[in-house]
């Protein structure tokens, strides 16, 4: 069970990257679009 609970680890860590990684890209996005 302890292996599983690492696989998912490692995708929640990509999962939160990525949404840190989009939260900061969307206001220099925004401001480009205006």
């Amino acid at each position: 069970m302890k292996r599983v609970y690492e696989e998912a680890a490692k995708y929640v860590r990509w999962a939160v990257a990525a949404i840190a990684t989009f939260l900061v890209a969307l206001p220099a996005l925004l401001a480009t679009v205006d």
